[in-house]
């Protein structure tokens, strides 16, 4: 680990103090990316994707009761704007 600090010490002094806020911004843009792939897989998964097609036929069916039931079982926020 002292050797990855010596080295990112060398980068800094060469690349001067613009190297901070890239570092930073580097660091921050990781986070974001991850925060975002962790976001697509758990609103994209089928049983979440099978029951908002549920809830999408119902509602084109036209059916009040129908629609009741299957928004509040979407478990998603459509399934709260569609029961409400």
């Amino acid at each position: 680990m002292d050797s990855f600090s010596d080295h990112l010490a060398l980068l800094i002094d060469r690349g001067g103090y613009v190297m901070v806020p890239l570092l930073a911004l580097s660091v921050v843009s990781l986070a974001l990316v991850i925060e975002r792939i962790w976001f697509w897989v758990a609103t994209h998964r089928p049983g979440r994707v099978r029951r908002l097609a549920r809830l999408n036929d119902a509602l084109r069916l036209d059916g009040l009761h129908r629609h009741r039931i299957a928004g509040a079982e979407a478990e998603q926020p459509a399934g709260d704007v569609a029961v409400g």
